[in-house]
């Protein structure tokens, strides 16, 4: 009642009719919202919505997590310095890093050098790891390794290495004694050569080539161990001038003994032929082994070597 007069107002209530505002996405550091029903006409809230967890997965984790970095494996032909062996080793097969549900595979390196300039004793390791973890075996012994390492006294050669490189240990005149591993098929030319304390070289079972000059002018060796018949080629001058080598056993493979092989032993009193596949006997490869010396051979071959070491000017007694 105003002034007298009585004034009536009539409420209608809002037949509402509404839309999705303040919707927000959930996101893997930030909460989401499913957003409120707010009436367009009059503006009030119909229904209010709720918070959405964050998800703690996506794109916004991806971006937080530290990037991990490629590692680059050495290529072919790179080199890699080992510390902990005090060493140098050359890559000849690359290693491959894991992927997926593969493995690592490792690689293959040939040892280059000691770094190590005092070392009087070395051993070669089978295996080294860089430092990522990554593995390799040692395959081969490189040329000129150890050429003119005067100080080295003993070497321990690994049963993964197949190669040992021409002049590998030229000049190590205070080695003693060598071991060749089984693994072990080519002795390169000159690889021993001047050892001039060498008294005993033992030859793995599975080398097939002695080459040129390998053991030349050891003139302390005094005894030669084949393990295994497999040798095929006894080359040039391979054991010249061992002036202590008193015997030699040929092994049962040997297809020929290169000129000069065993010229200048002069203490050769005994040499054995296991088998009766020699073809040929280069010149003069046992000139100087002593008239006293014996050879003996298999019955079936005896008229065949006994032209075959004429030729090679050996001058003591073959028998069969």
């Amino acid at each position: 009642i105003v002034g007298g007069d009585t004034y009536t107002w009539k409420i209608t209530e809002c037949s509402h009719e509404t839309e999705l505002k303040n919707k927000k996405a959930a996101t893997a550091t930030e909460d989401g919202y499913t957003g409120d029903d707010v009436c367009k006409k009059c503006g009030d809230i119909v229904n209010k919505g709720h918070v959405i967890p964050k998800t703690g997965t996506g794109d916004s984790d991806k971006q937080d997590e530290p990037k991990k970095e490629e590692v680059k494996l050495p290529a072919a032909g790179e080199t890699i310095a080992d510390d902990t062996n005090k060493a140098t080793f050359k890559v000849t097969t690359p290693a491959k890093a894991a992927e997926g549900s593969n493995a690592a595979t490792p690689g293959e390196v040939t040892y280059t050098g000691s770094t190590d300039a005092s070392a009087t004793s070395v051993k070669i390791p089978a295996t080294i790891k860089t430092s990522d973890g990554t593995e390799y075996k040692v395959t081969v012994i490189a040329d000129g390794a150890f050429k003119n390492k005067t100080k080295l006294t003993s070497i321990t050669i690994p049963n993964t290495v197949t190669k040992i490189g021409a002049s590998a240990f030229e000049n190590c005149k205070a080695l003693k004694n060598v071991t060749i591993p089984a693994s072990v098929t080519e002795i390169g030319a000159k690889a021993f050569k001047k050892c001039t304390k060498m008294t005993k070289a033992t030859i793995g079972k599975q080398v097939k080539t002695i080459g040129a000059s390998a053991f030349e002018g050891d003139t302390a060796l005094k005894t030669v161990t084949f393990k295994g018949a497999a040798v095929e080629t006894i080359s040039a001058s391979a054991f010249k001038g061992c002036k202590k080598l008193t015997s030699i056993v040929i092994p049962k493979a040997v297809k020929s003994i290169g000129k000069n092989a065993f010229n200048g032993c002069k203490k050769l009193k005994k040499i054995t032929f296991k088998g009766t596949a020699v073809k040929k006997i280069g010149s003069n490869a046992f000139k100087g082994v002593p008239k006293s010396a014996t050879a003996k051979v298999p019955k079936k071959k005896l008229a065949t070597y006994k032209k075959l070491l004429k030729k090679a000017k050996y001058t003591g007694k073959v028998k069969k």
